[in-house]
């Protein structure tokens, strides 16, 4: 049997992509976790922590070190099923001391980025958390001719067919692209080009028109006439060293309104990002999930209006996790939004399917609700900043099925066997 000392201990890190989410399976050496990811802290100080604290934290160091980005919007981690175990499987983590355990041990969890429901075009990954013990074999050969620390290649898995991702020191990102092509939509607004102004030649206007008026005063031709020049003379050079004159700004121009299918696919994206963020459970994850999206006290409002929604009071206060976002129409209206030249509103309607779990059971839910949103600049980026909510109801009969909600008899394998 191998021993924890003759293995090389490395991250390792598989991910997979699929209409669903996009999950992380990482096992860090657990040395590296509790200095990188818990700022070095003690072995039973991290036993005592509370699983759910662990968990933020962890979160919090994944977003921070390996952000994940699907279609352009970063989007923050779920952690599951978070546990030590020892580094060769065959090895359980309770015949281990703590001297062992943190020499040869790992912290094992998954990391969900949830899609709701729409395959991701484009996903970009980053990975910072890369330990450093004997990193020169991690892709499986020593020959060193250059230094292979600080690399880690992680296994991509994308509709059963697997590739490398090779993460290191130099170039920590990966992006993966759908095989399906498209143009992908960028909630960066293209940077205003500043309205050029202009100087007005105050002291030089003056000196002419002194001039001119002295002439009328001066009897002689050849005087007012000698005046008049000297005048001129003396405006234009006060015109060419700009001295006595004062600058004039000129407004820029405002954020011009994309054009219909560009708004359109704009606000899809920062509408589903907002049932993207009531996936986590700490309040301040789903503040800064929604900052992707929304902007100023409307951010408070969304919130509120959504997690009541996803509250079911006939039910205990049994909250409904999000499974799917389905657009059924999105209208972009016309006419300016007051206070805002570069704003726009849509006219939504869209369904919104979940899960319920309560008193032991699972339940699909799928309601359905139509507003007007509004959308405007904002340090650079498209936000949404109003919503007027017109109607929410319930679609579902009470008695939606699992089968119903996903149509497992349609996929491969549902139904009845043979």
């Amino acid at each position: 049997m191998s021993h924890p000392e003759d293995e090389v201990q490395q991250v390792q890190l598989e991910v997979t992509i699929d209409q669903a989410a996009v999950v992380q399976q990482a096992r860090v050496p657990l040395a590296y976790a509790l200095e990188t990811v818990y700022e070095d802290i003690e072995l039973w100080r991290y036993n005592r922590m509370d699983p759910g604290e662990a968990g933020v934290l962890l979160a919090n160091a994944m977003a921070r070190l390996n952000p994940v980005r699907v279609d352009g919007v970063e989007v923050l981690p779920v952690i599951k099923n978070l546990r030590l175990e020892g580094f060769t499987p065959d090895i359980p983590v309770a015949t281990l001391g703590n001297s062992e355990l943190i020499r040869s041990g790992v912290l094992a969890f998954e990391a969900h980025y949830t899609t709701l429901g729409q395959r991701p075009q484009a996903v970009s990954l980053t990975w910072r958390m890369i330990a450093p013990e004997r990193a020169d074999a991690v892709l499986g050969t020593e020959d060193s001719g250059e230094s292979q620390a600080g690399v880690i290649a992680a296994s991509l898995r994308v509709d059963g067919k697997a590739q490398l991702a090779v993460f290191s020191e130099r170039e920590p990102e990966h992006i993966w692209h759908s095989a399906v092509r498209f143009n992908p939509v960028s909630l960066t607004i293209a940077p205003e080009t500043p309205a050029r102004g202009y100087r007005l030649p105050v002291l030089g206007m003056v000196v002419v028109l002194a001039a001119g008026l002295a002439t009328f005063f001066i009897r002689s031709v050849r005087v007012s006439a000698a005046m008049l020049c000297g005048g001129v003379g003396l405006s234009l050079v006060l015109v060419l060293t700009q001295v006595g004159s004062i600058q004039i700004d000129r407004e820029p121009e405002p954020t011009p309104v994309p054009p219909s299918d560009e708004a359109r696919a704009i606000f899809t994206v920062l509408h589903r990002n907002i049932y993207r963020a009531f996936d986590y459970t700490d309040e301040s994850a789903v503040y800064d999930a929604l900052a992707q999206s929304v902007d100023g006290p409307e951010l408070a409002v969304i919130y509120n209006d959504v997690y009541q929604s996803l509250v079911l009071r006939d039910q205990g206060g049994a909250v409904c996790r999000v499974q799917d976002v389905r657009v059924e129409s999105a209208e972009v209206l016309g006419g300016p939004v007051d206070g805002e030249p570069g704003g726009y509103r849509v006219r939504c309607t869209w369904e919104v399917d979940g899960l319920v779990q309560h008193h032991g059971h699972t339940h699909a839910r799928t309601n359905r609700f139509s507003a007007v949103y509004t959308l405007a600049p904002r340090n650079g980026q498209w936000r949404i900043i109003g919503t007027a909510v017109q109607q929410q109801a319930r679609t579902d009969d009470g008695n939606q099925t699992l089968e119903d909600l996903f149509d497992l008899d349609e996929q491969p394998g549902g139904g009845d066997g043979d």
